[in-house]
Order: structure tokens, then sequence, then C-alpha cells
């Protein structure tokens, strides 16, 4: 197969030399992530333009915020603390670029954390590279404005759902914002505070669909605000009365583990797991979850 020049950037261009070869990009964009089919320029340019194709179809159109670039060594810089991502449950999937880590960076103490109100830390593809979701310090908080490069991030609403932006030096902006195209179908990116794991679909111009939302492949999390059961960012009485409430009426009963008010997942609701609640929300009694 014909080899890219360097100098071939556009679609337009690329498209023009497929059809010399007789190829399409969906050609290509079947060995896009297989080494030895076609050349690095080639897969890559292939995943650029069919990720260009497919977001005009979808309805996204261009990204909503224009943004400055930023270096890797400037990224790095970013504060964003112990992650609290599960070892055993730390990995997104994306069709086009396959598993991205999202605990490890730095043995852990660089990787993603999951707060209440906005995400923060880094994620690494083995085929993509470092992304960022935020440095956890938001110029207005609690949310990253986006408007500038120097103030990204991956935002969450109240009810759970995610918008605002990660950033990959390698990739470009991924959109955690889907409410508009896959929210009607209860699939867009979000945080599922009950179940302490993300779920649905983000989107990245250049790399596609990223999937949160896989029953095995996921990424789940440990609360960094222990004694807020009803998940609204306080712990406060409410809590305590919401626990009470599936205690009281389960006490002594056998359930799934780790499920209602069996907090310590041994699937049987006891004296235990109140006094593992009490120890988590006496002493946070009044704490805004960060």
């Amino acid at each position: 197969m014909t080899r890219i020049p360097r100098e071939v950037l556009d679609c337009e261009a690329f498209s023009s030399m497929l059809k010399e070869t007789r190829l399409g990009i969906r050609d290509v964009s079947r060995f896009a992530g297989r080494e030895g089919d076609g050349s690095v320029e080639e897969r890559t340019m292939a995943r650029t333009c069919d990720g260009k194709r497919a977001i005009r179809s979808s309805g996204f159109g261009a990204l909503p915020v224009t943004v400055a670039a930023m270096s890797l060594a400037v990224l790095s810089s970013a504060v964003a603390g112990q992650s609290n991502v599960q070892p055993a449950n730390k990995f997104a999937w994306g069709e086009n670029i396959g598993f991205i880590n999202c605990r490890d960076a730095d043995s852990g103490a660089q990787g993603v954390v999951v707060r209440h109100f906005r995400l923060s830390g880094f994620a690494w593809s083995e085929n993509c590279g470092w992304i960022n979701f935020g440095d956890g310090s938001p110029a207005t908080p609690p949310h990253y404005s986006n408007a500038t490069g120097a103030d990204h991030g991956v935002n969450v609403e109240a009810n759970g759902d995610c918008f605002g932006l990660a950033w990959g030096e390698n990739i470009g902006w991924i959109n955690f914002d889907t409410r508009t195209q896959l929210g009607p179908f209860g699939q867009q990116a979000r945080v599922d505070r009950s179940a302490k794991r993300l779920r649905g679909y983000a989107w990245g111009e250049n790399v596609g669909w990223i999937n949160l939302d896989d029953a095995n492949v996921f990424v789940a999390y440990d609360s960094l605000c222990p004694g807020d059961f009803n998940n609204d960012g306080v712990v406060d009485l409410a809590d305590l009365l919401d626990f009470l409430g599936l205690w009281n009426p389960a006490l002594g009963q056998a359930v799934t583990p780790g499920t209602g008010a069996d907090l310590n997942g041994d699937g049987v609701v006891d004296l235990a797991d109140l006094l593992d609640f009490l120890g988590e929300w006496n002493p946070n009694l009044g704490m805004t979850c960060p």
C-alpha cells in the first residue's frame, strides 16, 4: 500500500490517496490498531479520519470550548492526589485504543480520583499515553470551567451526570458531556454513586467512544466522603436516618453481601454494620464532601 507522506495532514487528501489504492477509510480502520498492517502514519490517520466522520454522524460537532494545547510536562505538574479507584476495577475501554488504566499513575499517587463534584488525576493508555482528568483545583469550585486549558477537567453534577473535558497529549480532548446524545437512552457518562462506579460513554473526536458501562470491565472507586450514606455531598443527620431506615427492618436478615445496610459485606445485617456506619459517620458529621 502507498505510504502516507508526512505532509498529508487532512482527511480529504487522505481519502483521495486511499481511492488510488482502492481502499476506503473503513478498510484501513479495520486494521488501525494492529501492528504490521499499514504504517504508523496510515493507522493514525485512519483512526483520526474515521473518528471525524463518526462525530459528524453522531451530532457532536466541535467540542464546546476553545482551549490551548498543553505539553505533557505542564500536565505532569498537576496536583491529583492518591487515587481512590479500586485496584480490582480500574479499567475503561475504548474500541479504538484498548484499555485505559485509571488507577496506577505513579503507583496510584497521581491516578484518577473520583470526587463528589469532579474528577482529577491521570489515566494511562498503552496506545495513547497519559490522559489528564483535571488537577483537582478548579479556579471557581466546585467545577472546572473548561474555558481555558489551565482550568480543564471532568465535572460531576449533583445527580451524577458528568460534563467537561479530559485531555490526552496524543489524542486531544475527551468529552464527558454526552447527555444530549446519550441521555435519552440512559447511557450518558456519569458517576453511579450507589454502585460507586462510572457508567455510560465518553467521546473523543480522534478515538471514538470510550466505554464506562461494561458489566465486567469498569472503573469503581472507594468513597472520599465516609458517612455520606445518601450521597448528597454532606455528612449530616439525614445520612443516619437513611441508614437506620434500611438497617432496622433488615436486622438479622441474610442479604446479598455488600447491599443495603450490610456495610461490612458479610451477608448479614447486624449490629456490626451499625457500628461500622457510626464509626464513619460520627467523626465526619458536618463534613462537606470534596
